[in-house]
């Protein structure tokens, strides 16, 4: 299942499962990440779910299909290769989204 505001597909049912995840949960990545990081357990979606838990779980590729496939396949696979198969090791990130612009 793609972003909302990547995909042409116009079943609603579809699109109100992916709601759920992006539009109620984390509408871009630094909200994720600030639930996350905070431990925030007091924002839940419409289907009652704590989105500290909704997110967390998707990093770990444990996440729910429906709400985001993509991102619950491919950290599934990121996290069988790094932290799943090395968990006492740390792990870093590179971020890139601003990388040109940083000083």
């Amino acid at each position: 299942m793609e972003h909302p505001m990547n995909t042409n597909i116009k079943d609603k049912a579809i699109q109100l499962r992916t709601a759920v995840f992006y539009d109620e949960c984390f509408p871009d990545a630094e909200v994720l990440a600030m639930i996350l990081a905070n431990k925030n357990h007091t924002v839940f979606n419409s289907w009652n779910k704590d989105c500290y838990a909704v997110g967390y779980n998707t990093l770990i590729g444990k996440g729910h299909i429906l709400h985001a496939s993509h991102l619950n396949n491919n950290y599934g696979s990121y996290v069988s290769k790094t932290s799943g198969k090395y968990p006492k090791r740390e792990v870093f990130v590179a971020r890139t989204e601003y990388l040109w612009e940083d000083p």
